[in-house]
């Protein structure tokens, strides 16, 4: 069943209670982002939004300034609203592309963020893509997070995660909207691409044709339901970050959490921390390694992109190998 996306981000709008507020849109030039910042400056005066519009160029392919310059023509000639460009360096070859490509977006809406004084960042993530997301991880044997309404951290609000990519289409074809297809989006090496064409028409063919929606009210309970433990361990954290993080006096009152602390909140504890040095989830394996690392069980613990864990001296040490 379509849903009316205005009318969806309006309840948003009033949910989290928006008035007034000042909001950077992310918006690449694909179909979702072009429909956010379209019914983002439809509603513009009715909440007396100030829109501010931000386009990062990942620097990774030869067609990606060429996206940019639509988005900002785009931007600046038909919404005439403020418009924040920025470009990535050229990435290490040893780097790992989605960890570094998201380090680096964020840190660009950042720095926006900061220096405009903004409220809020918007993204235009879909029900789409938190459905694939769900069978992503699942099929990948990761743990089953997935992308959430609200991200306090980083100022990050989703308003269309009730949005299925049919209704994308809908509106795009009924306000003749103009985007820019990234060509990575029909290769199907990809995992989410391969699920995206391939799996999701399948299951909507032979399984059931609301398959779509199914998973993604799954997979915004899940994350919900999760979400709650990750704020537990969030809290933990902060109260161990009082000491330099993986000194000895940290690791020592960790050792005492671990005593009083269920093991599902230490072992995301430990993926917390490590995220804010790698940018990245490290998952449950290698936490629990960590876990023992702390524990005196083990004495190192290799981490993606050629890095390890250290233990010495009952400190633990970041380093490369």
């Amino acid at each position: 069943m379509s849903i009316n996306i205005k009318e969806s981000v309006k309840a948003f709008l009033v949910k989290h209670n928006l008035q007034g507020k000042s909001v950077i849109l992310a918006v690449s030039g694909g179909k979702d982002s072009v429909t956010l910042l379209d019914v983002c400056y439809f509603l513009k005066d009715e909440f007396n939004l100030d829109l501010l519009v931000s386009h990062f160029d990942h620097n990774l392919r030869n067609t990606s300034k060429g996206d940019a310059d639509f988005v900002e023509k785009l931007v600046k000639e038909k919404y005439k609203l403020k418009f924040f460009r920025g470009l990535a360096p050229i990435k290490d070859n040893n780097e790992n592309t989605e960890a570094w490509a998201r380090q680096k977006r964020y840190e660009f809406l950042k720095k926006i963020y900061t220096e405009n004084s903004a409220d809020f960042i918007f993204t235009a993530h879909t029900g789409s893509d938190v459905a694939e997301t769900l069978l992503m991880r699942l099929i990948s044997n990761k743990e089953p997070r997935n992308i959430y309404e609200v991200d306090t951290k980083r100022h990050l609000l989703r308003p269309l995660l009730n949005v299925l990519r049919e209704d994308i289409e809908n509106y795009v074809k009924e306000h003749n909207l103009k985007f820019v297809e990234d060509p990575t989006n029909s290769d199907t090496n990809y995992l989410r691409n391969k699920i995206r064409h391939i799996l999701i028409p399948f299951l909507n063919k032979n399984f059931n044709e609301n398959v779509e929606s199914f998973l993604n009210t799954r997979g915004i309970n899940l994350e919900e339901d999760l979400s709650s433990l990750y704020s537990i361990a969030r809290k933990e954290l902060d109260t161990l970050n009082q000491y330099e993080k993986f000194s000895k006096a940290w690791v020592k009152n960790f050792r005492e959490l671990l005593k009083t602390e269920h093991l599902s909140i230490c072992w995301r504890i430990v993926e917390l921390s490590l995220k804010d040095e790698l940018f990245f989830n490290v998952g449950k394996k290698v936490s629990l390694e960590v876990v023992d690392l702390i524990l005196n069980k083990r004495v190192a613990v290799n981490l993606p992109e050629n890095k390890r864990l250290v233990r010495s001296k009952g400190k633990i040490f970041i380093e490369k190998f």
